[in-house]
This record gives structure tokens, sequence and C-alpha cells, in this order.
């Protein structure tokens, strides 16, 4: 479940990113152009990975709860450093006191006459008010001198697992096949040609007829890879606009990494095989259910491990799968950003209210909109496919937005979050 130190280390991210962008803290080394993204998954691993789309340079944050000991707050400062290889800059957010023990004063001295101006590394204190809200404070920031690496980001640039009409079985197959690959190296294009070919959309189902996968989808019925696709072509066939052997080249040319359709315009010079790619092997990575070399996580063996057990229509998978989707995948997080991004707002319709909670977001350096897919009044896809994700899960009703709220299921999201697998 969501731990105190998620919780503590969610809340003191977002302070830091409003105190930047708002200009309550200041520095030249940074503009607040900030943006937070997913976190790294593989050793070292950071608590926040922020970016400025401006300037180009990546932040490492390292939050250590009050119930720290003090040889954890030096390890706290270890990691920091170790963070510079990956990252512009990092920050420790030190706690005001540990064993009883005024820690962040002894660390600020530590910053003071051995960090600063020496290395990209600053010190954050946090605490707790008399009501029980989480305060931080600036006590050794980064020397405005220094000229910090530039980091290309190659992240997402979302903080979340991104769900495009994925299914836990469709993961469980994308696993297995990752199991059995037994290349070491250029496993990535290995695992997805294997999975596509022999699961997705096999060699013989490569024609206009329609086709039924064996993908379980949620256990309400199989996929149909390509059925848009088909239709299409076969309407085209049947007018007499193109041949037969013209559709299914056609399909061929979106079955293969250097396809290259000529019936099918993109502005990313994608095909279906590159695209779904795209989809579905990020959403695992950003469940951490493999490493960066597409070899199984213990996460990702456990996974396999409750799949064969009990099912893959089996209330323990979906459990399973939920609980990565909310704690790991940080969707829990994006939850709570939407509940507190209409909180005190009215809005006539789930559109309305999506459509404020993105602007919400992108103010708070918590979302960052694709530029060409911007916002058309009274019309977004914003939020959809997560709010489809959580209808799948139970966590919302059919109706996303009644009585001047999101109707997210708190009690499901619980036994999602307090599942032990």
């Amino acid at each position: 479940m969501a731990t105190n130190h998620d919780i503590r280390s969610r809340q003191c991210q977002r302070i830091f990113l409003n105190n930047f962008i708002s200009g309550i803290w200041s520095n030249t080394v940074f503009s607040k152009d900030l943006l937070l993204k997913n976190t790294n998954k593989s050793w070292p691993s950071e608590d926040g990975n922020i970016y400025d789309t401006s300037k180009k340079v990546s932040i490492a944050l390292e939050f250590k709860p009050d119930i720290e000991t003090k040889r954890g707050i030096q390890t706290g400062l270890g990691q920091c450093f170790t963070y510079l290889e990956k990252f512009s800059a990092s920050y420790l957010i030190c706690p005001k006191e540990v064993e009883d023990f005024k820690i962040s004063n002894y660390m600020k001295g530590v910053f003071e006459n051995s960090i600063k101006g020496k290395s990209p590394v600053g010190l954050i204190e946090h605490s707790t008010d008399s009501n029980g809200e989480i305060q931080i404070e600036m006590l050794c920031d980064i020397d405005e001198n220094f000229t910090l690496k530039e980091f290309i980001s190659n992240r997402e640039s979302r903080y979340w697992a991104k769900f495009i009409d994925t299914n836990p079985h469709l993961v469980y197959l994308l696993l297995k096949t990752a199991e059995k690959v037994s290349l070491i190296d250029n496993r990535k294009d290995q695992v997805w040609k294997e999975f596509f070919d022999n699961y997705y959309f096999p060699h013989e189902n490569r024609n206009l007829e329609p086709f039924e996968s064996i993908i379980d989808h949620w256990g309400i019925k199989k996929m149909e890879p390509f059925k848009g696709r088909k239709e299409k072509l076969k309407r085209k066939v049947l007018s007499g606009e193109i041949t037969t052997e013209q559709a299914i080249n056609e399909i061929n040319e979106h079955c293969k990494k250097d396809g290259r359709p000529t019936l099918t315009n993109s502005s990313q010079n994608d095909n279906l095989y590159k695209s779904q790619s795209k989809n579905y092997l990020k959403f695992v990575d950003h469940l951490n259910l493999w490493d960066p070399n597409y070899f199984l996580t213990n996460d990702g063996e456990k996974y396999i491990e409750i799949a064969e057990k009990f099912g893959i229509e089996s209330k323990e998978l979906k459990l399973y799968f939920g609980k990565l989707v909310l704690e790991t995948g940080n969707h829990f997080d994006l939850i709570l950003d939407l509940e507190e991004s209409i909180k005190n707002k009215t809005f006539e319709s789930s559109t309305e209210a999506r459509i404020h909670s993105q602007y919400y977001m992108e103010q708070k350096g918590l979302y960052k909109r694709n530029v060409n897919r911007a916002v058309v009044s009274g019309r977004t896809k914003i939020f959809q496919a997560e709010f489809q994700l959580y209808r799948k899960l139970n966590i919302m009703e059919r109706s996303s937005y009644k009585n001047n709220q999101y109707t997210f299921n708190w009690e499901e999201i619980d036994k999602y979050l307090t599942f032990k697998p």
C-alpha cells in the first residue's frame, strides 16, 4: 500500500514544484518551466524526477522521512551524489529532526562548508506544523554560478504510467515472451516481434477476414487487432478503389519494424507495428515488470506466478494488476491530483472538469500537453484513457463526474492498495 514515505514524498515534490514555478523560490540555474516526470525504476532510483523543459536540465529529489536514522540521512546524501550521473542536479529533502537530533541544522552546516559551490546538490528541510500539514524550507540551494549539464529527457512527459487499451492478459503474454527470449542484446525488438507474431497478429490472419486473437480483454471479449484497419481496407476493395493484393500488402507493411504503408498517412512515419509497440511496452516499463534490458524483475516474476496459479480472469491477478497501476504506475498520485484540481469547483460536465484538471496540472508542473493535440473548445480526450482504465478496475463509476466531484470509489481503491500478493 502507499506508505507514509510515499505520501509525504509526493507532498514535498508538489510543494517544491509550486515554490519554483510560482517564484516563492528562485534559482537562475533553472527556469520556471518545470515538469514532474516518471521516475527511474532501475538503480539508482530517485524519489522525484523533475525536468526543466526550457533549459534541458534534470533534477533528482531524494526524500527521507522523519522515522529515518541519522545514518539513513548520510545515505541520502550519498544517493544525491550518485544521481548526478543521470541528472543535472539533485536535492536532499531532509526531516527537521530524527532520533531526537536536529539533523537538518547539522546537514545545513555540512552543505554550506563542504558542498555549496562544489557540487550541484541542494538541501531542503521538511517538517509538520500544528495542523498536521507538511512544510518545506530551502536550507542550502544550489550555487547559481553552476553551469548544469544538459540532459535530453527520453522519458514520458507524464509522471504516471501511460495506458492505452491494454489488459492483464496482454501484460502476462508480454512477460511470458520476455521470459522465453534467450537473446542478451537487442531484446526489446525480439520480445515485441515474437509477441506480435505469436499472439497479437499471427501471419495466418494477415488478410481481410475478421480475426479474434487469444488475448482476453478484461473477461468481456477477445481482442481483435487490426479490426478497424481490415474493415477500412475491405471497403476500399469492394468499392474498386484498390485491389485485394494492394490491401493485403498494406496490412503486411503495418506488421514489421521497417514497414512503409502507402495508404496510411502518419506525421511520425509510424506503422501499427511500431505504434502498438510504444503503447504496450512502455506500460510494462512503467509498472517495473522488467528491467531496461527486458529481463523480468521480481514483480514481473510475481505477476506470472499469480496469473498461472489463479488464472488470467482471476480476482487475484486483477488485484495485483490494479495495485501495480496505482502504486508503481503512480495512478494513485494522479487520482489525488485530479481530486485536488477540482476541489471547491463546479462544472457543467465531465468534459469541462477534465479540461480544468488539465489546465490545473499544467500550471502546477504536473503535466505537459502535446502541442499537436491541443484542446478544442468543448472537446478533449485528456484523461479519457485513464478513466477507461479506472472503470475496468471498478474504481470509478460509469459517469465519471457528478455532484461536483469525480466518482472515484475509495473503498475499491483501498482493496487494491492493501492487496498482499
